[in-house]
This record gives structure tokens, sequence and C-alpha cells, in this order.
């Protein structure tokens, strides 16, 4: 598998999964096929410029338990 941390040079990514932390972000890209191409861990200070420097695409972020629960009307 070959996995680049650098997404200048994956231009084929379609799809991002980001893992929100308080410090430390995961991020996962994939393209078309579904093969992962970007495998990144970011510092929060980091993420902004991270997504600037991406081609649109779709992002897909972990939702926090209290979202969840707050997100709904009973």
């Amino acid at each position: 598998m070959i996995v680049s941390s650098v997404p200048e040079v994956v231009p084929n990514i379609v799809t991002v999964g980001l893992d929100i932390a308080k410090q430390t972000f995961q991020v996962h890209g994939v393209d078309c096929k579904g093969k992962v191409v970007l495998r990144k861990r970011l510092r929060r200070a980091e993420v902004a410029s991270f997504f600037a420097g991406l081609e649109p695409c779709l992002i897909g972020l972990e939702g926090l338990a209290v979202e969840r629960t707050t997100g709904f009307e009973y």
C-alpha cells in the first residue's frame, strides 16, 4: 500500500476522514476506488493549512457522544 503524508503529491483524494481530538488529529484520505492514499497525524495548529492545500473533496468528521445526544429532539 502506497501511503503519502503530503497532500500535494496525492491529487486523487475524493474523501477525507478526520478523527478529532483535543490536540492531535488523524487524517485518512481515499481515492475514487476506496484505496487509502493518505494517512497523517496533525496538531491542532496544522489542520486549517492542511485542508487549505487540498483539492475540494468530501470530508467526514468524527462525531462526539455529546453532539449525538444534544443534536436530536426527543
